[in-house]
């Protein structure tokens, strides 16, 4: 009778021989919840597979923070999961996803890793609709959340002040994407140092101060200070 292949098992591991992932994006760093963990312990194992880079360490799927809580010298549980390629991975790692919240940015991280880890295996062509049915969310979100994260590119290129970066990341997904259609670099920045000031600002008022600062009047009347300044 054919043995079966194993799936996946628990077994305790130095941590020495654990390694965060490659391609999952590192979650924000809370230190509160490190804190817990290096006074109660860790209550769940840390979701891993056999490294495919280093010979003998297993990769991290789930438990980035966790391994963050713990000294050199310890040993943790571990739950090894067998035969996972980089697509899978993303798939484990969205079940935990949902169960501890992102906020926006890093949601936007996550997901842009995923299509890029499908183009890697797949192509380009549909890589976002088989995001979104392995994520059991729309096409369009998905492309929401990546043009989110070129949002956070741009502004990170334009080094705006890291309280500002900060405020940004937990703004909901529809005013983030409503501020990543903006085209203008000096407007984008403008309109998301207020947005970094309020942090409640509703949606329909920010689109209001978008489009305020984005029409053809606020233009025109822009070049006729600048005409009474050169005067």
């Amino acid at each position: 009778m054919k043995q079966e292949a194993k799936t996946r098992k628990l077994a305790y591991a130095k941590v020495t021989r654990v390694h965060p992932s490659r391609l999952l994006p590192k979650r924000e760093f809370d230190a509160k919840l490190v804190e817990s963990m290096k006074r109660d312990g860790i209550q769940q194992p840390i979701i891993v597979r056999p490294s495919p880079q280093k010979s003998g360490m297993f990769e991290i799927i789930d438990g980035h923070i966790r391994y963050e809580s713990v000294q050199e010298n310890q040993t943790v549980l571990v739950d090894i999961r067998y035969g996972l390629d980089d697509v899978a991975i993303f798939s484990i790692s969205e079940t935990t996803f949902r169960r501890k919240p992102r906020n926006t940015y890093e949601r936007a991280q996550f997901y842009k890793g995923w299509v890029k880890t499908v183009e890697a295996k797949h192509g380009s062509r549909g890589a976002q609709a088989k995001v979104a049915n392995m994520a059991n969310i729309s096409e369009a979100e998905v492309s929401h959340y990546l043009s989110i994260n070129r949002l956070f590119d741009r502004l990170r290129s334009q080094n705006i002040p890291e309280t500002n970066f900060d405020a940004l990341k937990n703004q909901g997904v529809n005013k983030l994407y409503a501020l990543a259609k903006v085209e203008d670099k000096s407007t984008m920045l403008e309109v998301a140092a207020k947005m970094a000031e309020n942090a409640n600002m509703p949606l329909e008022e920010l689109k209001d101060l978008i489009e305020e600062q984005t029409s053809p009047m606020r233009e025109i009347q822009e070049l006729l200070e600048d005409d009474e300044e050169d005067e």
